[in-house]
């Protein structure tokens, strides 16, 4: 079936004239083309479940890119602790943890605990400063009035993650990051007036 309006209530018709959901299949050819399936589904209320795949924002692209996003709309220690070292920037669970207690100590955030102290030796404190200096960069742009779409294509660009996926090969994963601008773009043509933290409590 063609995506859209009338294929939602197509499924809708047949499932009000006694067809159960679990007889009803969706086929399509690429992972990345279920962003939009899965939208119609959950813009009608209709149940569904995703074989042989994950659904589109729990893919791992979608939530790491989702997580930068974060980080610019407010940075929760979540999202940090998700993004912080993806791509590999030398940063393992023992950089986490200090950046960690430092936050505890001070009743921050742990992104506040690393703008406000030099945590590290030379090396690593240089990557933090790097990584501290991007998210700041990428929030002016956000306080400018910058598309969302624009940011995430920063975000995607700027932070190595489109070169770490390109580097691997991973042809698929890229595809889903360009339905993601795709389905940021559609988000800011239909609510223009929404800012970042509205589509990311949509999303």
């Amino acid at each position: 079936i063609q995506s859209g309006r009338g294929a939602w209530g197509a499924l809708s018709e047949l499932h009000k004239k006694g067809k159960e959901w679990k007889d009803m299949a969706v086929l399509y050819r690429s992972n990345y083309l279920s962003r939009a399936i899965e939208k119609g589904l959950l813009d009608e209320h209709i149940p569904y479940i995703i074989f042989g795949g994950v659904k589109f924002y729990e893919r791992a692209e979608i939530k790491d890119a989702l997580c930068y996003l974060r980080m610019i709309s407010g940075g929760d220690d979540l999202a940090l602790m998700r993004i912080l070292n993806k791509p590999k920037r030398g940063l393992g669970n023992k950089s986490t943890d200090t950046i960690l207690k430092k936050a505890q100590e001070d009743g921050t955030s742990m992104y506040e605990a690393m703008k406000n102290h030099k945590l590290f030796s030379a090396k690593n404190q240089k990557t933090i400063d790097e990584f501290v200096k991007m998210i700041e960069r990428w929030r002016k742009k956000a306080s400018e009035g910058t598309e969302i779409f624009k940011l995430l294509e920063m975000v995607i660009d700027e932070s190595g993650y489109r070169s770490m996926l390109e580097d691997d090969k991973e042809i698929e994963r890229l595809e889903n990051l360009k339905e993601l601008i795709a389905d940021v773009q559609s988000f800011s043509v239909n609510y223009p007036e929404s800012d970042l933290e509205e589509y990311l409590q949509l999303v």
